[in-house]
């Protein structure tokens, strides 16, 4: 049961942040984000061994990464090559669409972690 669990997370989760984009504003900058957390997930996920850990240890993993990028890059981009200088900025709030699909991805990784832990 876990495991068709922990699959279907990695399913959910882009369908989740999809289908909060088509209703509310997300900004590029999320979506981005997430898709470099779910693809480091899948990689960790197809990757590992023994492969029932690998799945809840990728979603883990990818869920955390993803959201942390997120934040730190929530206000803007800063690059070494020019420090004063502010990529994308976006002074405003972040957006509720934003703050759902986080949410339900944060939410994603506790499945994982629930997952994991009841096997």
């Amino acid at each position: 049961m876990s495991r068709l669990l922990l699959i279907s997370s990695y399913v959910a989760w882009p369908l989740v942040v999809g289908l909060v984009r088509a209703r509310a504003r997300i900004r590029r900058r999320f979506v981005v984000t997430s898709a470099a957390g779910w693809l480091g997930a899948l990689v960790i996920a197809t990757t590992g061994q023994p492969p029932e850990m690998a799945l809840a240890v990728g979603l883990m993993v990818g869920v955390i990464a993803s959201l942390s990028c997120w934040l730190a890059t929530s206000d803007g981009v800063n690059f070494n090559w020019d420090e004063g200088k502010t990529y994308w900025p976006d002074d405003g709030p972040i957006p509720t669409g934003e703050k759902i699909a986080a949410a339900l991805v944060a939410l994603i990784g506790l499945l994982a972690v629930a997952a994991r832990v009841s096997t």
